[in-house]
């Protein structure tokens, strides 16, 4: 039942945020290293958000916002691997009118993804690229009222894609809080929040790895 998945979703992420509490300071002095972790946090924040817009039948902006929540893991995933120097200034520097026109040539998610293909640890990467070539297509219609929400909206949004989405949005969501263990520099939190992935399998996707 959807009831029981948006519990158990709730669980894990108390569970992560638990052990992310325990975790020393967040090592931020570098503008990469607060990039990363901005991201990371507005992931998580759009990952909340999603669930509560399914547990109050809200299906459709719950989908729009795994869309969101995904790029912000990408980005903040970027930016710790990928990003040149001149991008991260741009993220992290003020927002004024001449930063925002020039951060509209950052790339977007692919493009992004592309690159930590390349650069990021194989243990993030691939997991983000399944992701990828799972969701995105459908969640960018539901951004963007495409065709899928529009059918959905008349027809109903089937029980089993709700759950399906949920899924991908808790795994997204351990990568979230993993980014931010790493970002603490404590390998036995970014140990522990990785077990807990086992512990809490019924309410992840089984074709998402977080082997490292």
């Amino acid at each position: 039942m959807l009831k029981d998945l948006l519990f158990a979703s709730d669980a894990f992420q108390k569970a992560m945020e638990r052990q992310l509490d325990q975790a020393p300071p967040l090592q931020l002095e570098e503008p990469r290293h607060r990039s990363a972790a901005v991201a990371a946090m507005l992931s998580i924040e759009h990952g909340s958000a999603a669930r509560g817009c399914f547990a109050v039948d809200c299906p459709h902006s719950g989908t729009s916002l795994i869309r969101l929540q995904f790029e912000a893991l990408v980005r903040g995933a970027w930016a710790l691997y990928a990003a040149p120097d001149e991008a991260i200034q741009l993220m992290s520097g003020p927002l004024t009118m001449e930063s925002d026109v020039a951060a509209r040539k950052l790339p977007g998610a692919t493009v992004m993804l592309k690159e930590l293909m390349e650069k990021a640890p194989h243990g993030l990467s691939e997991p983000l690229r399944q992701f990828h070539a799972a969701f995105w297509h459908g969640l960018n219609s539901y951004v963007h009222a495409g065709i899928h929400p529009l059918h959905r909206s008349g027809n109903g949004y089937p029980v089993a894609l709700a759950g399906q989405q949920l899924r991908g949005s808790n795994a997204i969501l351990h990568f979230g809080y993993r980014q931010l263990a790493a970002l603490s520099g404590s390998q036995a939190i970014m140990q522990r929040i990785t077990e807990l992935w086992m512990e809490y399998a019924p309410c992840l996707p089984v074709e998402v790895s977080t082997a490292n």
